[in-house]
């Protein structure tokens, strides 16, 4: 659960603050096999795969168009506050920046995702993705379809290339 609160910085550029808070929940197999399953979809919604663990998620990202380019540049914390494990857990942060261009009603953009877990002793790891996708504007209905390729060897390893299809629908 959270909120978001968007901005103007001019009149072709904003900013989002965005403050949340995930629950603890169960350890149940089922439960973990389902969230683990979309963690590659979304690698910044890493932390919502951890059982028993709430984490408070902050973040704040730059947006703005300049002729047919957009942008948007992000960065984020999610912090483990709740649950049995919370003190066992690091903080993560996200780094992430996407740019895609306006063609009508349908942009092409490229998104690159990082993850980085600073540890107590010194030694950071890190966790890559790329992302490559298109969207339409229909009004109401925006469909997508997107391809993501992690950049590391060990999410390689376990994952190939995700297909990601969506629609968002504005509702009245």
């Amino acid at each position: 659960m959270g909120g978001a609160y968007t901005f103007a910085l001019s009149p072709k550029s904003g900013a989002t603050l965005r403050l949340g808070l995930t629950l603890p929940r169960g350890g149940d197999l089922n439960e973990l096999a389902a969230a683990a399953l979309s963690v590659p979809a979304r690698l910044t919604d890493t932390v919502m795969l951890l059982p028993e663990v709430g984490a408070l998620r902050l973040s704040m990202a730059t947006h703005g168009q300049t002729g047919a380019l957009v942008y948007r540049v992000e960065g984020g914390l999610d912090a483990p506050l709740l649950g049995d494990f919370a003190e066992d857990v690091d903080p993560v942060l996200r780094l992430n920046g996407a740019i895609g261009v306006m063609a009508g009603p349908t942009i092409i953009g490229l998104e690159l995702v990082n993850l980085i877990n600073p540890s107590n002793d010194g030694d950071a790891s890190m966790v890559h993705t790329v992302s490559a996708g298109v969207r339409g504007d229909l009004g109401a209905i925006q469909p997508g379809v997107a391809l993501t390729w992690p950049l590391d060897d060990d999410l390689s390893d376990a994952f190939g290339t995700i297909l990601h299809l969506s629609v968002r629908v504005q509702l009245p």
